[in-house]
């Protein structure tokens, strides 16, 4: 109401600043993972504003994740979550690796206690800096990703086979 009256009277009301909430969610098996950040306006991904992503297990217990390095805004619309609910797909940073972690080490992966389960790389293992995108589950246990640019490198792994 205050707010109103000062409008009509023509004072500057300071806007609030947005408060950081769940933006999206997805299921990993029984971890709940939710991406956690500021909303931003639409046609936007709803995960544009994302600053880290919090996991949720079934105990009520939660860990948090960010890169070790920069994601851009963008680089936070992934589909993190096998369709099997067997894997977890987190970016390192936008220039790659991807770390895979089979969901049952998840919590140790978060505690620094265990080494993902797979690590992907760009192709290039180096030697130049391609960005990594479009980071995609194809199958029930195949992740599809991109690295470069305006020709990227299309690469995909199935984890099925992998201990």
């Amino acid at each position: 109401m205050i707010a109103i009256i000062g409008m009509l009277l023509g004072c500057s009301v300071p806007t609030p600043e947005p408060a950081e909430g769940i933006l999206s969610t997805e299921m990993c098996g029984v971890v709940q993972v939710d991406w956690v950040g500021e909303p931003t306006p639409p046609p936007s991904s709803p995960r544009y504003g994302t600053t880290h992503l919090k996991m949720t297990w079934p105990d009520g217990s939660e860990r948090t994740w960010r890169p070790s390095g920069t994601l851009h805004f963008s680089d936070w619309d992934f589909e993190a979550c096998a369709p099997s609910g067997a894997w977890i797909v987190l970016p390192r940073d936008r220039f790659c690796p991807l770390d895979v972690v089979a969901v049952p080490e998840l919590v140790a992966w978060l505690d620094g206690q265990a080494k993902p389960t797979a690590i992907l790389h760009d192709g290039y293992n180096g030697v130049a800096a391609l960005v990594c995108g479009d980071i995609r589950w194809i199958g029930p246990d195949t992740l599809r990703w991109e690295a470069g640019g305006e020709t990227p490198i299309v690469q995909q792994r199935d984890l099925s086979a992998v201990p």
